[in-house]
């Protein structure tokens, strides 16, 4: 299979030809490696092939949904046993997994092979991926911009057309901020939604949610048909929709209440192209019939930035001091700076503030489940401003503390960690460009559980406002630049 048709494809399209005997599992990987080898000297989003990758590929089912489809696993999150989780810290360097998380397990036996690890910033905490000493991870729009974080390395393969697919998870945005810069689908499902089993737990105050980045919302909903079912021992039950995700997308939804905002909630400016962009995924709503009601959200922002700032920070603190102990390495001569800066004000604000986290989420998700309970949908620019540059979030700069990094890093994601905190599924979609040929991303928001209404309305706006034929500049298709 040529480059550029085994890219044009996403995973759906890709397990119905090894269904059909018209490719291979092994076909495939190929195709996948090939790829990862010609764009990552310019993305920087891989950081582990299997040596074996080939070898999984002739072992996988050839009659699954997801038959013989590659894919790359975060290097945080769900681990597979034998295989190293490094968590995007050199302080875990060799770390291996001792289990195989249940999401794996049912990804493979739908089909799914997993070639290797994609990039993170370290634990989760940067929203850009700009490891001291090492290059960064780059959207493949070009190469002055990140890719996001702190699923970055995923999306940026994913829109590079090496994987139809990765998995990817997210606490404050991680999936659907690296979407909306690289410009590919991406999708928080509903807290509760896909289990942590066998040894996972519900991670920074039950904010993080996993799944994955896709070329098409069939792609997501395909992978939410494989892992997306309860396993015993979980801690909360969770509505389960009448249909498969699949059998939903060509569901009608009735007439849908859509609440539509440009306005951040933070106070910071909004990029008026990606306010547009959301004006005009309305307007194809109501061309499909729905009702679409102007909304502004009133947030108790000072609760909220505290909020952030108190659990993100006893997260960064606690993940910290564990690979200092398991490691015996000093983390501030090994840490990312922005990582000893959280910590530093989780250890600085102490117990009783970590304490204080789930009261406060409560607090703020009770206040907006109440301004949110009249609407069927939400819908808002995934992000306030187009691209983050390099060395303004990570890097090269500098911050006075946690506080100030996340001033800065609120003004250009003001829209997604909310999300985490009520544990709704948020779904970005990369409806648009800028003026100057960059993804911008809308993020649909639905209500706790109803994940299934969120990739319908994903579909339909796919197909109004389609983007699988825009190719960035590093892709698998073209020949390879000079780094």
């Amino acid at each position: 299979m040529e480059p550029h048709e085994y890219a044009a494809r996403d995973a759906v399209e890709l397990a119905a030809l090894v269904r059909a005997g018209e490719t291979t599992a092994v076909e495939l990987a190929q195709a996948a490696l090939a790829g990862a080898a010609r764009v990552d000297g310019e993305l920087h989003a891989v950081v582990e092939l299997y040596a074996d990758a080939l070898e999984r590929a002739a072992e996988a089912p050839a009659g699954g949904p997801l038959a013989g489809v590659p894919t790359l696993r975060k290097d945080l999150g769900f681990t597979e046993a034998g295989r190293r989780a490094e968590l995007g810290s050199r302080l875990a360097a060799g770390d291996v997994a001792q289990t195989t998380s249940l999401f794996w397990e049912r990804l493979r036996a739908a089909g799914a092979v997993t070639l290797g690890r994609s990039a993170t910033s370290e634990l989760a905490v940067a929203i850009t991926i700009e490891p001291p000493g090492g290059p960064a991870t780059v959207t493949p729009w070009d190469p002055r911009f990140s890719a996001g974080g702190s699923s970055g390395g995923a999306a940026a393969l994913v829109a590079a057309g090496v994987v139809p697919f990765a998995h990817a998870n997210d606490a404050g945005g991680s999936i659907r901020i690296p979407a909306a810069l690289c410009g590919v689908a991406g999708m928080k499902p509903s807290r509760g939604r896909v289990t942590t089993a066998p040894d996972g737990a519900h991670h920074v105050f039950g904010m993080v949610a996993e799944l994955a980045v896709a070329r098409s919302v069939r792609d997501l909903a395909a992978v939410l048909d494989a892992v997306a079912a309860p396993a015993p021992g979980d801690a909360c039950a969770i509505r389960q929709p009448a249909t498969t995700y699949s059998e939903a997308l060509g569901t009608p939804n009735g007439k849908l209440r859509v609440a539509l905002t440009t306005e951040g909630w933070l106070g910071a400016p909004v990029d008026e192209q990606a306010a547009q962009l959301v004006r005009t995924a309305g307007a194809a709503l109501e061309a499909l019939g729905h009702e679409v009601v102007p909304f502004a959200l009133d947030l108790d922002v000072e609760l909220y930035l505290r909020t952030v700032l108190d659990a993100f920070g006893a997260a960064a603190a606690g993940g910290l001091d564990a690979l200092a102990r398991t490691s015996g390495l000093d983390p501030a001569e090994h840490a990312h700076p922005v990582t000893l800066l959280w910590a530093e004000h989780g250890r600085s604000r102490g117990a009783e503030a970590a304490f204080a986290v789930p009261d406060a989420i409560n607090a703020i998700s009770r206040a907006v489940g109440a301004q949110l309970a009249p609407f069927d949908l939400l819908l808002t620019p995934t992000l306030a401003q187009p691209a983050i540059p390099l060395d303004t979030l990570g890097g090269a700069a500098r911050f006075a503390d946690a506080a100030e990094h996340n001033r800065r890093v609120e003004a250009a994601t003001q829209f997604v960690t909310l999300f985490n905190f009520t544990g709704q599924p948020a779904l970005s979609l990369p409806l648009g460009t800028t003026r100057d040929g960059l993804p911008l991303g809308v993020q649909a928001v639905a209500p706790l559980g109803f994940d299934e209404r969120l990739v319908a309305v994903g579909a339909a706006l796919e197909a109004a406002l389609p983007w699988r034929r825009r190719i960035p500049p590093v892709h698998v298709s073209h020949p390879p630049h000079d780094p």
